[in-house]
């Protein structure tokens, strides 16, 4: 198994689990899921994917890393742009989750 796809595993998970982590470390790594949309835009793509071994530049959506995913169990005929606004909500709702998690434990 390649690195980079062991680390295209290991940050969904990461983004989706933070609400999870302790108030401490979550001050710390709130800042991280809002850095890969802005990577996204600046390399167009996934730097990631674009660094894993079978990704081809002409054939783009079968050998990203989401889109396979979300096709098999969401919606079939799902295209790339709908892919990257799930993404994006998903990246949301974490960084939401996680912001309402740390702002009730000032309140008290």
């Amino acid at each position: 198994m390649n690195i980079f796809w062991f680390i295209h595993w290991l940050i969904p998970i990461f983004i989706i689990s933070m609400p999870l982590l302790p108030n401490r470390l979550l001050y710390k790594v709130l800042w991280f899921p809002m850095i890969i949309p802005i990577l996204w835009l600046i390399f167009d793509k996934c730097p990631l994917t674009a660094l894993t071994p079978g990704y081809d530049e002409r054939n783009k959506d079968t050998k990203e890393f989401l889109l396979p995913l979300f096709k098999k169990y969401i919606y079939k005929d799902m295209t790339r742009a709908k892919c990257e606004q799930l993404s994006f909500v998903i990246i949301g709702i974490s960084i939401l989750l996680s912001s309402y998690k740390l702002l009730r434990k000032c309140k008290r």
